[in-house]
C-alpha cells in the first residue's frame, strides 16, 4: 500500500482515521465532504472501498459511477443486508403505532447496479455481535433519540429493550450489532 485516502462528512472520524494511519506508518489523506460532491478532490486509486454508506445515498447511480471513475481495478462496497435501523421497527410500532418499512436492502442495491450494467460478485457474511455501548444506559439514550422520544421516556425505552431480549450486560447497537452483511465486488468498465 502506497497510501490511502478517506472521504467522510464527519471531521472526528477523519481525525481518528488519520491518527490510526499515522500509528501504522501509512501515508494518508483525508477529504471532508459527501461523495460524490467531493470526488473532484480525490485522485484515482487502484481499489475504491466504500463502507456502510449505501443506505444514506439519495441517488445511487451517480454515487456508483463516481466510485467507478476513481477505481483503477476494483470497487469494493460493504453494507448491511438490510437497512440497519429496521431493527427498531418493533419499537416504532410500540411507541408511535407506526409500521416502518423492512428495507431498503442490499439486494435493492444489487438491482440498481445491474440496471447500470454492473454485475457485482455478492458475498454474504455475518458480523459477530459485540457490545457496542459501554453501558446499557448509553444504548437506551441512543435508541430513545433514534425513536424521537424525550429524555423523560428513557425508562420506558429501557423496559421495551429488555422486553425485546436485549442483554443489559452486552448492549448492542441495534443499528448494526450482529447484522447480516454483504460485500459487493466488481471491476469498473475499462479497468486495467
Amino acid at each position: 500500500i502506497t497510501g490511502i485516502t478517506a472521504v467522510d462528512t464527519d471531521e472526528g472520524l477523519l481525525a481518528a482515521f488519520a491518527e490510526r494511519a499515522r500509528a501504522l506508518s501509512l501515508p494518508c489523506r483525508t477529504v471532508r465532504g459527501r461523495w460524490p460532491e467531493v470526488a473532484a478532490q480525490v485522485e484515482p486509486v487502484d481499489v475504491v472501498v466504500c463502507g456502510n454508506v449505501l443506505f444514506n445515498v439519495a441517488d445511487l447511480p451517480p454515487f456508483v459511477r463516481a466510485l467507478e471513475e476513481h477505481a483503477g481495478s476494483r470497487v469494493v462496497v460493504e453494507t448491511a443486508a438490510v437497512h440497519p435501523l429496521t431493527s427498531l421497527n418493533p419499537l416504532w410500532r410500540h411507541f408511535h403505532g407506526i409500521d416502518r418499512p423492512d428495507g431498503p436492502t442490499a439486494d435493492d442495491a444489487v438491482a440498481v447496479l445491474r440496471e447500470l450494467g454492473v454485475e457485482p460478485e455478492v458475498i454474504r457474511w455475518h458480523k459477530p455481535p459485540s457490545p457496542e455501548h459501554a453501558r446499557f444506559e448509553e444504548l437506551v439514550d441512543v435508541t430513545r433519540r433514534r425513536l424521537c422520544l424525550p429524555a423523560e421516556r428513557a425508562g420506558e425505552v429501557a423496559d421495551a429493550l429488555t422486553g425485546l431480549g436485549v442483554d443489559r450486560a452486552v448492549p448492542p447497537d441495534l443499528g448494526s450489532s450482529g447484522r447480516a452483511m454483504v460485500t459487493l465486488l466488481w471491476s469498473p468498465a475499462g479497468a486495467r
